[in-house]
């Protein structure tokens, strides 16, 4: 389970948390509370209620202290989430506070979005990149390491990015027929797609001084 924090109860709503809370989707937290009574003494005993991610449970106080596990679903959205937790002693005293626990982001795959997946030479390419995590939401702040590698596994460019940024990049007039691929990649979470560079049968003719030249200016030999 994650790390675990201590609040105080006290009379009159009078709830304070030492620190935030934070937790990885799909583990557990561990709560730790203290009640305390107007005088600030430990309360005895109580009721308890502890509502999280629309989940209710009741549980009780001994001795001024409670230890709690909340368990957090794999798929919940990251960000804040607020916790709801009510004390109850057996002479009506009552005290209640909602505070939040912090889910962490967990990035779980990247997508390369091409303006156009088929090329000609000497063309501009370009590929929306984002990265995405564990509920599929946008994962702002983070950057993403790109390259474009030929059918050798030759790196042809390379650049970092911000998530959903583009990722440019210039052909050269002759750049090879084939298949390109595009890898991207944050932390071990990778990706890779691939484009088509087309090719070109050009030849120029040229005479001068009744000498006729014969160029090949396209990217097949």
């Amino acid at each position: 389970s994650s790390s675990s924090e201590y609040f105080f109860v006290e009379d009159k709503l009078n709830i304070s948390i030492n620190q935030g809370l934070e937790v990885r989707p799909g583990e557990s937290l561990d709560i730790f509370v203290e009640v305390r009574k107007y005088n600030n003494g430990f309360l005895s005993k109580g009721e308890v209620t502890i509502t999280f991610n629309n989940n209710e449970e009741k549980t009780a106080v001994g001795f001024g202290v409670l230890k709690h596990t909340v368990s957090v679903d794999g798929n919940i959205e990251a960000g804040n989430v607020p916790i709801y937790i009510s004390v109850k002693d057996q002479f009506g005293n009552y005290a209640d506070k909602t505070f939040n626990i912090n889910v962490l982001s967990i990035p779980t795959r990247i997508e390369n979005l091409f303006d156009s997946k088929l090329l000609m030479p000497g063309d501009k390419g370009r590929a929306k990149i984002t990265l995405y995590d564990h509920s599929d939401k946008i994962i702002n702040g983070t950057v993403i390491d790109v390259k474009i590698i030929d059918s050798g596994k030759n790196i042809i460019a390379e650049k970092e990015v911000e998530n959903q940024a583009y990722f440019e990049f210039q052909l050269n007039p002759n750049q090879a027929p084939g298949e390109y691929f595009l890898l991207s990649a944050f932390e071990n979470i990778k990706e890779q797609s691939s484009f088509t560079v087309e090719a070109v049968e050009k030849i120029v003719m040229s005479q001068e001084n009744g000498i006729v030249t014969v160029k090949n200016s396209g990217n097949v030999q």
